[in-house]
């Protein structure tokens, strides 16, 4: 796997200055070694383990200092690994399926940038990681029932942690030199849960299938608490670093728990057939109660400089929650010949 930039942007503090073109190459030698048993009985029960260790590319994001206007690499791009373990066993009737499966993942050396934006010397600034890990592991639970010829239930439980696995250590570029501004920041995140994994899922879905080509579903959907990232990957109004790593390391670690979530879908649909032609109308409705989703996000400013040539854009250094009141109707139809 080969990664390298191509292309010009114009920078946004300078307007009519354009960044630098075709970067160097840089290679990726990537493998994986994918282990699996699996073994089925006369009497309806299986059982199933699966063994995966191996590297993937990292993604160019994460790999350039600043892609936007810099051909500079970070020093030490990592390819990342991954090892995964699952084992678990079913059980398939005539008319239901259960499957229980104990998992572990674990994801190593993840490099990843984080760019900054101070307002008051309008310089962006970047946080490179040298590496983050994470580990997770769990149990799911998956079943099929069919209640009535035409009714079938499906399940779906999910239990586990997903945590952050080490203390990655950063070093703070600038932008428009690419200078080391600050090096050995830790951000001490071992063992904080990973953003927006959230611990508990649950998913009942149940089918209904009456003649004439009409079908009709509905589906219940749990989320236990997450917590939400605040402050990753996000321009502020003013540069975190130069001076105070104990700032950085806080606000490298910022994060809020989001609530529990509990929505309701249903969905509608027609087919219809003509000879060798076929007609099919969906209709459905998600999150049927209006459930309130809670959510962050970030109020943005666009500030005309006087006596300058160019635009400053920022955003506002708190976060501010919001929500999703969620209910969306959709209709759609599709034709085959």
């Amino acid at each position: 796997n080969s990664v390298r930039r191509i292309g010009y942007y114009e920078k946004e503090t300078f307007r009519n200055e354009l960044s630098f073109g075709k970067s160097p190459k840089i290679n990726f030698t990537t493998h994986k070694i994918d282990i699996s048993v699996h073994y089925a009985h006369n009497s309806g029960y299986d059982i199933f383990a699966r063994y995966t260790n191996g590297t993937i590319a990292p993604s160019s994001q994460n790999i350039f200092v600043s892609p936007r206007n810099q051909n500079q690499f970070i020093d030490t791009p990592n390819t990342p690994r991954i090892i995964s373990t699952e084992i678990g066993v079913g059980t398939k009737h005539s008319r239901s399926e259960l499957y229980v499966t104990l998992f572990s993942h674990y994801i190593k050396s993840l490099n990843q940038v984080i760019n900054r934006y101070d307002e008051i010397t309008t310089r962006y600034s970047h946080f490179v990681s040298n590496n983050i890990s994470t580990k997770s592991w769990g149990i799911e639970l998956e079943s099929i029932i069919e209640l009535s010829p035409r009714i079938e239930l499906e399940g779906f439980i999910s239990y586990g942690k997903y945590q952050y696995a080490n203390n990655p250590h950063f070093k703070q570029y600038d932008d428009r030199d690419g200078k080391i501004l600050n090096e050995d920041i830790i951000s001490h995140i071992k063992g904080v849960p990973v953003h927006y994994a959230p611990q508990s899922l649950v998913a009942l879905r149940l089918n209904w299938q009456p003649r004439y080509g009409i079908w009709v579903s509905s589906s219940v959907n749990y989320s236990s608490e997450r917590a939400a990232k605040l402050d990753m990957m996000r321009r502020t109004d003013r540069i975190l670093t130069l001076t105070d790593k104990n700032d950085v390391k806080v606000r490298l670690l910022e994060y809020s728990p989001l609530k529990e979530t509990c929505s309701i879908d249903v969905n509608v649909g027609k087919k219809f057939t003509l000879g060798k032609y076929s007609l099919i109308i969906n209709f459905s409705i998600e999150n049927l109660t209006d459930q309130k989703i809670e959510r962050y996000g970030y109020e943005q400013f666009h500030l005309n400089k006087i006596g300058t040539s160019y635009n400053k854009y920022y955003d506002a250094a708190q976060a501010k929650k919001c929500y999703d009141y969620g209910r969306s109707f959709n209709f759609s139809m599709s034709f085959t010949l």
